[in-house]
């Protein structure tokens, strides 16, 4: 995964590999201001990450181009109380991590790699602790009567 660095609306800088320093892994919601799932999605998100911050970096990002006035006066238009970071990000992004539909989730563990790449609103809290639970231990899952560890291809992040 390549480094990045977004600026939020007030000016804070948000770079991947120094969320990852103190991180065991980072959520990239890719959303804009005009996406009612993306309403929908975000209180379950904030939830959980209220329970995993100390774990867990979420940054919010929105590739559709607007402005930082359109994206800081968000939450509160919507009624919103996030305390994760929301930024801009080049609309490129879509395309380099495959985005065909919003919201979605680009789950990125410890190491920088991509484990999870999830389209589509995500409307409780259990999908989202369940993946924070997973990327922020040593927890070995069973799959079949084989053992691997987190990132094999016998997990199912949201179910």
């Amino acid at each position: 995964m390549y480094d990045f660095t977004v600026t939020t609306p007030d000016g804070t800088d948000i770079t991947l590999s120094e969320m990852l320093k103190e991180k065991e892994m980072v959520l990239m919601n890719f959303w804009y201001t005009g996406c009612s799932w993306c309403v929908t999605e975000f209180p379950f998100m904030e939830n959980a990450y209220q329970l995993y911050q100390d774990k867990v970096g979420i940054v919010a990002l929105d590739p559709l181009g607007e402005s930082n006035e359109a994206i800081a006066a968000f939450p509160a238009s919507q009624g919103l109380s996030l305390s994760f970071p929301l930024a801009a990000c080049p609309s490129a992004w879509a395309n380099t991590f495959g985005i065909s539909g919003y919201p979605t989730s680009v789950i990125v563990d410890r190491y920088g790699v991509i484990v999870a790449i999830e389209a589509g609103a995500i409307t409780s809290l259990r999908p989202f602790t369940s993946v924070f639970e997973y990327f922020t231990g040593d927890v070995v899952s069973v799959c079949g009567n084989s053992e691997f560890q987190h990132g094999s291809v016998c997990l199912v992040i949201f179910s």
